[in-house]
């Protein structure tokens, strides 16, 4: 089944599976369809098998197992990266999703007064970064999507601000222009590891 990103057309899709072709087990991709997934696979007592960073549907299925990046670990790698490098003020631009929290959970394992400023994806982050600037953070945490990582670029080149950046590895699909570019010069990555 097809679930084209949208968690409605994701449990019709999954009841079809297990109402129609009897299916022992469910997969699912991308926190949304996963989520919405869950407690279906559940309640009938089949196995769920999920690709997104999100933990809740984990959680709340005993039948189901997760199977991408670890936010709370990737992101506590990189704060203790920058600790061992002396690094003090530590921020992260948190996206409004599971993820954003996971990765915040991470960091303030190692930086328990970490500064938080959210966003929406997509949003233009030029707020965000500023107060970061005015705050001393040198060290930015922003582990989302490529689109949320050029805004982000975009906006350090144009406020002159570079601290050094803590990246979701999978975000750096798109090169960015010669202005961006240095600012990835003292960027740290998690990922998943090449194939």
């Amino acid at each position: 089944g097809d679930h084209g990103f949208d968690p409605k057309r994701a449990v019709t899709e999954a009841i079809k599976l297990i109402t129609l072709y009897k299916v022992e087990g469910v997969f699912a991709n991308f926190t949304p369809t996963a989520r919405a997934v869950a407690p279906i696979a559940y309640s009938h007592e089949i196995l769920f098998v999920y690709t997104a960073a999100a933990l809740s549907p984990a959680a709340s299925n005993p039948q189901a197992f997760k199977s991408y990046l670890d936010y709370v670990s990737g992101c506590e790698a990189v704060a203790r990266y920058w600790q061992a490098r002396g690094l003090r003020q530590i921020g992260i631009l948190k996206p409004e999703a599971e993820y954003g929290d996971l990765c915040a959970d991470g960091l303030k394992r190692a930086y328990p007064d970490t500064t938080e400023r959210s966003y929406r994806i997509g949003e233009e982050l030029g707020t965000q970064v500023a107060f970061m600037k005015a705050h001393g953070i040198t060290a930015l945490m922003n582990a989302s999507y490529e689109r949320d990582l050029l805004n982000l670029l975009h906006e350090l080149s144009r406020l002159d601000y570079a601290p050094a950046l803590g990246l979701e590895a999978s975000a750096l699909t798109a090169a960015p222009g010669a202005a961006e570019l240095r600012h990835l010069s003292r960027a740290v990555t998690f990922g998943m590891p090449d194939l």
